[in-house]
């Protein structure tokens, strides 16, 4: 195994952010390790390379949060909303400490529940509401979620979490847009061939439901409705999201080739 300074300097192909200089949070030897099946639902099974890509977007999103929040996030009440198995929220609890993590998959939760049991996991529903009074959370962060709800799905789930923010409250999230299309396109046979930026700026957002997602269920646990692939066009969220929200700035590329939307309540 790569050592984790090795694993800092190492490249990902789908990211367009600084370089990570940065002491880790916890050393790779303390790093719980999900299942490959668990690791499959959110990133890379190989170790080394879901470890790196967690640590990338990490200081990514650590970075942005504290620039938008003007606070120290160890002393912020944040959710991790679709924390899956722990790519990220393993640093950040290593790096700031409490969190409060809710997933549709139960196995990832129960994996989590078990390695951090004086933090918050919970499995909710593929649907609104969560389990959380108005007003609860100082931030919220959501990784490569947007990016698999259809348009409709994903607009009702903007406004359950601005309802659980607290005022001047701030939601992170990464969508697939624009430059993602440009790394699909990189791909030999990639299954977005079809479709030009020039497309995805007409339509504004552009939704594919995985051809496999009924005949393979088994895969997606705790999914009950459509999901698949969803591409976002920048104007399209700085007009429609700020519907919901006070502000919304567009971040391209900032989260390992996806971009990273923050939102203010």
């Amino acid at each position: 195994m790569l050592n984790i300074q090795q694993l800092l300097g190492k490249t990902h192909t789908g990211a367009l952010q600084k370089p990570m200089k940065k002491t880790p949070p916890l050393k790779v030897e303390d790093w719980p390790i999900p299942s490959p099946e668990n690791m499959k639902r959110v990133g890379p099974t190989e170790v080394e390379k879901f470890i790196h890509n967690g640590l990338q977007l990490f200081y990514a999103l650590d970075e942005e949060m504290r620039l938008a929040t003007g606070a120290d996030p160890r002393r912020l009440n944040v959710l991790d909303f679709g924390c899956g198995c722990g790519r990220v929220a393993t640093p950040y609890i290593a790096a700031n400490g409490r969190l409060t993590g809710v997933d549709i998959d139960a196995s990832a939760i129960e994996f989590l529940k078990t390695h951090y049991p004086d933090h918050d996991f919970r499995t909710t529903q593929f649907e609104p509401p969560l389990p959380f009074d108005d007003s609860t959370f100082d931030a919220v962060y959501s990784i490569s979620i947007w990016s698999h709800l259809n348009k409709d799905s994903g607009e009702r789930w903007l406004r359950e979490i601005y309802r659980i923010l607290k005022p001047g409250g701030v939601f992170l999230m990464s969508i697939m847009s624009h430059t993602s299309l440009i790394f699909r396109h990189a791909r030999p046979g990639a299954e977005w061939d079809d479709i030009s930026n020039r497309d995805l700026r007409r339509e504004g957002a552009l939704f594919r439901e995985y051809a496999f997602l009924q005949s393979h269920q088994d895969a997606y646990p705790g999914v009950t409705d459509s999901y698949g692939s969803t591409f976002y066009d920048d104007d399209y969220v700085r007009t429609n999201w700020s519907k919901v929200f006070s502000s919304v700035e567009v971040l391209p590329g900032r989260m390992a080739g996806q971009d990273l939307v923050i939102l203010k309540k």
